[in-house]
This record gives structure tokens, C-alpha cells and sequence, in this order.
């Protein structure tokens, strides 16, 4: 199963918006715009969005799954003063063919249905009741219908399933949705020590540290798991630390130098593929501990030569790096479906780094669905322009605007690329765009020298299509990475390129067709 939509209705900065992702076949989608556009604000609402029913127990299906806090950070932002209304995030689901077939063989099997009808795609709605801006309820609405015919000979009769068997079916598809993991910023501030219990309420931010333990006390099941299905947490670590019995001291440092081997083997190997370097003869460390209040602790080190180090004495880039292929290679490991929302990813890597993680993300995308956010032209893939949304906040006007106007004047819009370029009839190539929706002003130094100039995306596209399986080659592979391919809008546009390239003493090659426009 798979998101083909989100709609947001009054959460936060957004009143009415939509993020479309049913118009490509990509995975990975980009979330386009300038700080505080409210790309952010589009991944948590995607985060927040429930679905689980319980109509049998008449119980608010997110019970304890949010606190107060939480529920007041969702408001609207113009409208906090006094809201009565409903904030909705509702999901458009789509089934694959097998998710279909088990679907109908479950129901047959269960209602004694020798003919079953279900769709292929269904909505949910995720709907939070206020009234005075306080919190009151919370409503899941699962839109489908299963209908089918009684097994038997002869004329069979319809029915359609209600109540606790059409409950039974609900439960049974929920098994099918995309987990939803979202990495914001503060993620990648990598922990000195992860807790494996629970920390307590009284710490300072204790929803954050609480939140990033979690976090991270998933990712180390995960490690463990890819060892062995059967290691878990509890067991073999928390069990292990607090036993006083040698054997159990012993065979939990078997396991910590089993882990750190895990981690060189995956980490490193990540590193040397995406960046083509080696770590050389660095190793890590897994240390188990207790703390004051008798928590159990994990820290990870990074051993070189005789000294180890933290993970945050290390760069900026390489925590980064170290927390993503944590978060993602381990989590694939689960074999189920993921929809990983990153939130400005990759901001302390540099911009070659930024752009060879553009690679990393296309792998992932062949295992997870991925949306992400950013305002760095690094990471916006020109491959990837079907599948980006630019997000803006209109209230704002121009970005000069945030600083002066009222934090409750909020206006986010979520507009597909294609159709953003549609209200830009001026432009002159086909990136301008998204240029001018991340404000970006290019350095003489930065653009790369001998660019073909083609007329528009067509001719790109193919283009770059042929360079891929000229280097995917299995018998004569060709490097093309230093060939660059600019796309203008038509032969007749390129004249303000040319122009640019000139006077930035460019050399460049202008490819076009032997048309009239192309000749003239």
C-alpha cells in the first residue's frame, strides 16, 4: 500500500492544501521553498496523521498518543485565540494488486464470501475536534465499502459488511500501511548516550529527549536485528547490564563487539560508496552503562589508533552521514513499507557532498518512499522536477516580509512544479522556477564550464537518459558526469543563457533543432 495524497485542512499555517504524489512513479518527492515557507509544517502535518479505528470500544483512537502540548501545537496559527472547528489530514490510500488479493481472500475466508468487491483506493481521515481551542476529540473515518455474495448454489445473495466483520476487515488492512518515520533537524544532534528505558517526565524538554530516545532506542533494535532476528533490547542488553551474573557481563560484550563489527561493516562501506574515500583504519566502539537512576545506556564511538572519540566530536558532515545511513539502512532491514520525510536533510555536508547524497536518497527510493525538504539548489534533482512541489507562503509576500509581518498571517500552498512553471510564462529555461521559488542567485564560479545548452526538457531528458545507460554499460561503460546538460524553454529562449555564458566567460556548445527557430 501506498500514500497517493495528503490533503491538510486548518493545521498550523495551512487552511486548505495538497500534496499530490500519484503524478510520477517516483519514490522520492521534493518539498521546494525559502525558510519558513512552511515545508516543515507540511512534514509534520504528514507525521501527525492517524489511523487507527476503534468504533467497537466507542475510545479516542489516539489515547495517550499525544500530550496536551502537542495537540495546542497543532492550532491554527491565526486562530488560536478562539477556534471551533476540526483540523483534518486526511490520506488517500492505493492497494497494490497481492495487498488486494489477500484483502478479498481474508474476507472471503472470514464471512464465508464466494465473491468479494473492494476498492482500489480508499481514504482516511484523520480529524481532531476543538471547541474554545481546547482539544475534545478524535474522529478516524476509513472511507471504503466491502461488498460481496454469499458463498452457496444457486442465486447468491449480496451483503455488505458493517459493524464488528466490517471492523475485522479494517484491522486486517491497517497491517498493509506505510510506516511513517520523520527525521527532523534536531534528529541528527546525535545523543552522547541513547537510553534503552524510558526517561523520566521531570528532565528538562523531557518530550524531546523522550522523543530522540525512542528514535534512536528503534534504531538499535534494528542493528540488533539485522545480527540476529531474535536479539532484542530488553533481553540481551537491559537484562544483561543489570544482572550481577558473569556470564550474562560476558556475553553482553559479546555482543557490543558484534555490534560495533555491524556498524563498520554498514556505516563505512555506505561512506566509501557514496564518497568514494576510505575511513582507513577507523573503528567503533559500543559501550554499555548504568546511570544514577539505574538506566541502561549505549554510547558509540569512533576508534582511532589508541583514542576514541564521541560521535559528536566528530564533523558536522560525518554526524550527519553517520545518523542518516542509521536511520535508513538499519530500518530497511524491517522488510515492510516506509515513508521516511526528511526535514532539510544534509544542511551541514558540503555542496559536493550535498549533491552525491542526491544518489544515496535514488537508493533508498528503491525501498522506501521518501519526501524531503529543502531550500539548497545542491539538492534539488533536475531528474526529480515532476515529482517536486514548491511550498510557499503567500500571506508573507517576498521573503524581506518575514521579519515584519504578523506571525498569525499564514497562507501555505503546496503547488506541483509542472503547474508552478504554468504561471511562469517568462521564463527562459526550465529551471528558473524553482530557482526563483529558492531566491537563488548563481556565483560566477559555480557554473560548470562547456554546458550544452539543449532547447527545452525533452531533448534533456533523453538525453540524459542515453548518458545512464552509456555508463550503466555492462561491457563498455562511459563516464559522461563532466558532460552538463541545461535545458532551456525552446531555441528561441536561449538567448539570455548565451548571454550570461558569454559575459561569465563560459566556454558552451548550443544544441537545437535545424528548424526555422533553431537556424534563426
Amino acid at each position: 500500500m501506498l500514500f497517493k495524497s495528503f490533503r491538510f485542512v486548518n493545521f498550523r499555517g495551512i487552511k486548505d492544501a495538497k500534496l499530490d504524489l500519484s503524478r510520477t512513479k517516483r519514490r522520492v518527492h521534493t518539498l521546494v521553498g525559502l525558510n519558513e515557507s512552511g515545508k516543515t509544517t507540511v512534514l509534520e502535518a504528514i507525521f501527525n496523521f492517524r489511523s487507527n479505528p476503534d468504533l467497537k470500544n466507542k475510545r479516542d483512537p489516539s489515547k495517550n498518543l499525544r500530550s496536551s502540548a502537542q495537540y495546542q501545537e497543532m492550532l491554527p496559527i491565526g486562530k488560536r485565540a478562539i477556534f471551533n472547528g476540526d483540523i483534518e489530514i486526511v490520506a488517500t490510500m492505493q492497494l497494490e494488486p497481492s495487498e488486494i488479493s489477500a484483502i478479498e481472500k481474508f474476507a472471503k475466508d472470514e464471512f464465508d464470501l464466494a465473491v468479494v468487491d473492494f476498492p482500489h483506493e480508499f481514504s482516511i481521515t484523520h480529524k481532531l475536534t476543538y471547541s474554545d481551542s481546547t482539544y475534545e476529540k478524535t474522529t478516524n473515518t476509513w472511507g471504503f465499502y466491502t461488498i460481496g455474495k454469499l458463498a452457496g448454489k444457486g442465486r447468491r445473495k449480496s451483503v455488505s459488511l458493517s459493524g464488528d466483520d466490517w471492523l475485522k476487515v479494517v484491522n486486517f488492512v491497517q497491517k498493509f500501511l506505510p510506516k511513517i518515520i520523520y527525521v527532523p533537524a534536531e534528529v541528527f544532534v546525535f545523543p552522547d548516550q541513547i537510553l534503552l528505558d524510558n526517561p523520566p517526565d521531570s528532565q528538562k524538554n523531557a518530550r524531546v529527549l523522550r522523543d530522540k530516545n525512542t528514535f534512536y532506542s528503534e534504531v538499535v533494535e534494528d542493528i540488533l536485528r539485522s545480527i540476529n532476528p531474535s536479539l532484542s533490547i530488553q533481553k540481551h542488553i537491559i537484562e544483561r547490564a543489570k544482572s550481577t551474573n558473569q556470564s550474562d557481563k560476558e556475553n553482553l560484550e559479546a555482543l557490543l563487539l558484534q555490534m560495533a563489527y555491524n556498524l563498520k561493516q554498514t556505516i563505512f562501506a555506505e561512506w566509501e560508496s557514496i564518497f568514494g574515500s576510505s575511513l582507513g583504519t577507523k573503528d567503533f566502539r559500543v559501550i554499555c552503562g548504568k546511570n544514577a537512576r539505574d538506566q541502561v545506556y549505549l554510547e558509540l564511538k569512533i576508534q582511532e589508533n589508541a583514542e576514541a572519540f564521541s560521535i559528536n566530536e566528530r564533523s558536522a558532515g560525518f554526524r550527519w552521514f553517520f545518523a542518516f545511513i542509521l536511520l535508513t539502512k538499519y530500518r530497511l532491514e524491517r522488510k515492510d513499507r516506509v515513508l521516511f520525510l526528511f526535514d532539510e536533510p544534509a544542511n551541514n555536508l558540503h555542496p559536493n557532498a550535498q549533491t552525491k547524497l542526491l544518489r544515496s536518497l535514488e537508493l533508498l527510493s528503491k525501498h522506501a518512499d521518501i519526501i524531503y525538504s529543502t531550500h539548497s539548489h545542491y539538492l534539488v534533482n533536475p531528474l526529480w522536477l515532476e515529482s517536486t512541489h514548491i511550498v510557499s507562503n503567500e500571506a508573507l509576500g517576498s521573503p524581506t516580509a518575514i521579519s515584519v509581518d504578523a506571525p498569525s498571517r499564514t497562507s501555505i500552498t503546496v503547488v506541483p512544479y509542472r503547474t508552478f512553471v504554468g504561471t511562469h510564462p517568462e521564463q527562459y529555461f526550465y529551471y528558473r522556477p524553482v530557482m526563483e521559488a529558492l531566491d537563488y542567485s548563481p556565483s560566477p564560479i559555480e557554473f560548470p564550464n562547456r554546458p550544452i545548452l539543449v532547447e527545452g526538457k525533452t531533448d534533456f531528458f533523453l538525453l540524459q537518459y542515453f548518458k545512464f545507460l552509456l555508463r550503466d554499460s555492462p561491457t563498455e561503460p562511459e563516464d559522461f558526469s563532466d558532460v552538463f546538460l541545461f535545458p532551456g524553454g525552446g531555441a528561441g529562449s536561449l538567448d539570455t543563457l548565451i548571454t550570461l555564458l558569454a559575459g561569465w566567460a563560459k566556454d558552451f556548445y548550443i544544441l537545437v533543432d535545424s528548424d526555422s527557430e533553431g537556424e534563426k
